[in-house]
């Protein structure tokens, strides 16, 4: 149901943006430069109600580059250390939304302790977008997920860490 509604706004924006890119261009006089000013006129109000996340895209990949790291808080020495926090196995110490952005992104942080000394071992850093404002407005993605990004969220590979230096996480 959300595809057929989704295929009628676009048939309905196609429409629309045919029309005004025809009315804008209609004082030229040339045809051959009206149809290119039609042409383009209509190629970029098709882009206008996904250009946001086409740019929120770009920027959520490059700040996905910058935070796909692990900073160890305390050397853990080639122990076996068990991790977690006495409730949730982990604090989430900090969520926060990155202005600037064309689309609505959020980062949090987390925070591992060993079990029992109770320090800080490691935290990193996870980023979750949400949709442009077409989608948020149609609400046409269950969550407000953007239509250009694979993978709405970005995170480094914990268990992988966990796995390669022998941690376990206590239940």
């Amino acid at each position: 149901m959300t595809g057929i509604f989704l295929l009628a706004v676009i048939a309905l924006w196609s429409y629309c943006a045919f029309r005004i890119a025809r009315w804008a261009s209609q004082r030229i006089a040339k045809p051959t430069l009206r149809r290119g000013t039609i042409l383009l006129l209509f190629v970029m109000l098709m882009i206008l109600p996904v250009g946001d996340e086409i740019i929120g895209a770009m920027q959520f990949r490059a700040l996905c580059e910058k935070s796909q790291y692990i900073t160890w808080l305390d050397s853990a020495n080639g122990q076996v250390l068990t991790l977690r926090d006495p409730k949730t196995g982990y604090v989430a110490t900090l969520d926060k939304k990155i202005i600037g952005t064309f689309l609505p992104i959020v980062e949090s942080e987390f925070l591992w302790r060993e079990v029992e000394t109770r320090k800080p071992t490691l935290s990193y850093k996870s980023l979750n977008v949400g949709g442009g404002w077409l989608i948020r407005t149609l609400g046409i993605s269950e969550g407000h997920v953007p239509i250009f990004i694979e993978h709405p969220s970005c995170s480094p590979d914990i268990q992988k860490i966990f796995l390669d230096n022998h941690f376990t996480q206590a239940q």
